[in-house]
């Protein structure tokens, strides 16, 4: 909470010291609670107890409210109403939720009866377990998941008694309010930004689907008999964050014998072992998890990079040709089918691919940057250079496009240029390091040794020891031989 006060403190500081009279209207709350281990949750996402529910909400406006403590339950979606009533503008018919200034203002309301929906389904969309759906209504919560449950609030505020099977009547009650919420709101999908899923994949997330959704779910799938396996996943990406590749592969593996069903645990397999090296280990993890996720273009679309990776670019290529030539193909399988072709060195076919994928989604920054490695691929240095600083002005935070720049800029023979751009890729991604040792890795074994060598001195310097240690003890060791 002290680093929240910090931050919001100087925009909030003159509003609050205007007084009585300040016209300005604030709004703080929080997206979510986090577990801190509670029914052994340590984060948020899997479950929906109140932890994870319950957050701050302070509502500020002298004019219209005096300070008050309000009890009445309120959702995000009355933020919305309430704002409309407090500039007195009208309420559309229809809108979800209703105000809270009545409540703020003391009036009586039935506030304990209304129904507050909740929903958790991180354990779902990225493992293929059960979903998680509820209501709370008059104190009492109903969780919808195989193994159901019931709590009293006012009771039972750390929902240790789970009611559901003494109850039969309330849970009944409660379900069918849930069904009928449910039945009436529309589903929504969302999907992250290419930029967004490479930025969590360098951070050790595979950011893929839970696998098929199953049309009916059992115990053995409710996220309280599985919660176990969140644990491991924490642990692995601890690991991998602290640079222990090998401590992060033991545990995936063990996560992938006691959950072969989990596809995300495939993708994790898959990435962890394309870091180690291991690329042939790789695919075949990929590959199962895109068994297990029929219909998910994202672990189709790795499999086909990897594959392009471990120097398999016609069996990619092969592979992702029936779903790139879909009409309204995924921008992620047409981006590896176009890279495979530039492996082969099909350079006007890949682009024309790309630029399909550019149509579809131009705000995607990404785009340009692999629209400049495929034109890097066919000598064409000046498209490239165009697509890098074009993706840069669309999305100046792209770390991948300052790090093509600064592989340009080294091939130049401009290395304080190159190390800028380095500088700047890697203040943004840290996984950046790792590409720019392949990179020196690359142009030692062809012979390049002045460029390699400002690759390696770069990456002694910068890379963070904990996530890169041997790699740094090797890259030194090299650069003392090659004095």
């Amino acid at each position: 909470m002290a680093s929240a006060d910090a931050a919001l403190a100087p925009l909030l500081a003159p509003i609050v010291e205007g007084g009585a009279g300040g016209r300005t209207l604030v709004v703080v709350t929080s997206d979510h609670g986090e577990s801190l281990g509670e029914h052994g949750e340590a984060t948020h996402g899997v479950f929906a107890y109140e932890p994870a529910l319950k957050v701050p909400l302070v509502i500020h406006q002298p004019r219209i409210l005096r300070p008050r403590i309000v009890d009445a339950p309120a959702r995000h979606v009355d933020l919305l109403p309430t704002v409309l009533d407090a500039l007195a503008l009208p309420i559309p018919g229809g809108l979800a939720g209703r105000s809270l200034l009545p409540a703020m203002a003391g009036a009586q309301t039935d506030g304990d009866s209304s129904l507050v929906y909740f929903e958790a389904l991180s354990g779902s969309l990225n493992r293929g377990w059960a979903p998680l759906f509820g209501v709370i209504r008059g104190g009492f919560k109903y969780i919808e998941l195989p193994i159901p449950e019931l709590y009293d609030l006012r009771a039972d505020p750390h929902e240790q008694r789970n009611l559901a099977a003494s109850d039969t009547s309330r849970v009944a009650a409660l379900r069918a309010q849930l069904d009928e919420l449910r039945s009436s709101e529309p589903v929504h999908a969302a999907k992250e930004s290419a930029e967004a899923r490479e930025r969590l994949r360098s951070l050790g997330y595979a950011t893929g689907s839970g696998g098929k959704p199953a049309e009916r779910y059992s115990e053995e799938d409710d996220p309280k008999r599985l919660i176990g396996l969140d644990a491991i996943l924490q642990e692995i990406l601890d690991r991998y964050l602290a640079g222990d590749i090998p401590g992060a592969l033991a545990r995936c593996r063990e996560l992938v014998r006691n959950r072969p069903s989990m596809a995300l645990s495939w993708m994790q397999l898959a990435h962890l072992e394309r870091e180690a090296g291991n690329l042939n280990p790789a695919v075949d993890a990929m590959r199962r998890a895109v068994a297990l996720s029929a219909g998910d273009s994202e672990p189709l679309a790795l499999l086909g990079a990897y594959l392009t990776e471990a120097g398999r670019a016609h069996e990619a290529a092969d592979l992702l040709e029936s779903a790139a030539r879909q009409p309204h193909g995924d921008v992620d399988i047409l981006t590896a089918r176009a890279l495979a072709l530039a492996r082969l060195n099909r350079i006007d076919e890949a682009l024309a691919i790309l630029t399909r994928a550019r149509d579809r989604d131009p705000s995607d920054a990404m785009l340009l940057v692999h629209i400049g490695t495929v034109q890097l691929t066919g000598g064409n240095r000046a498209a490239a250079r165009g697509a890098f600083e074009q993706a840069l002005r669309l999305s100046p935070n792209l770390a991948r496009a300052h790090s093509s720049l600064g592989v340009m800029a080294l091939e130049d023979g401009h290395a304080d240029r190159a190390s800028e751009h380095w500088k700047a890729a890697t203040s943004l991604d840290p996984g950046e390091h790792g590409r720019i040792l392949a990179l020196g890795i690359a142009f030692a074994r062809s012979g390049r040794a002045p460029a390699a060598r400002v690759c390696f001195e770069f990456f002694a310097a910068h890379a963070p020891r904990p996530r890169y240690a041997r790699d740094l003890d090797r890259v030194r060791a090299w650069l003392n031989d090659a004095r």
